[in-house]
């Protein structure tokens, strides 16, 4: 099984809802400060993940900005838990960034 294979299952396996993969190359017109090798000198792909917000905390916004706001911390923290425990995976996997 190749390894963005692995990631795929992972990234399931976490409860995300998406984890997509470019090549830092695509990123060549974004900001000189917002391209990955400003961090990551070496670093030749990029990846990204997403969990969706509950639908009923936001359609009814801003009436329901407090439920909104709860939804939006727990899936922020969501995704940092989960970026943490991807950036674990790849570095057993030998990675170095």
């Amino acid at each position: 099984m190749s390894l963005t294979e692995e990631l795929r299952r992972y990234a399931e396996s976490l409860r995300l809802d998406f984890i997509g993969f470019c090549s830092v190359d695509a990123l060549n017109e974004a900001p000189e400060d917002r391209r990955p090798n400003a961090y990551l000198r070496d670093a030749v792909s990029v990846i990204s993940i997403g969990y969706k917000l509950n639908y009923a905390s936001i359609q009814n916004l801003p009436k329901s900005r407090s439920a909104y706001m709860l939804e939006h911390d727990y899936a922020n923290r969501h995704l940092d838990e989960a970026s943490h425990l991807i950036t674990r995976f790849l570095e057993k996997e030998g990675s170095k960034q």
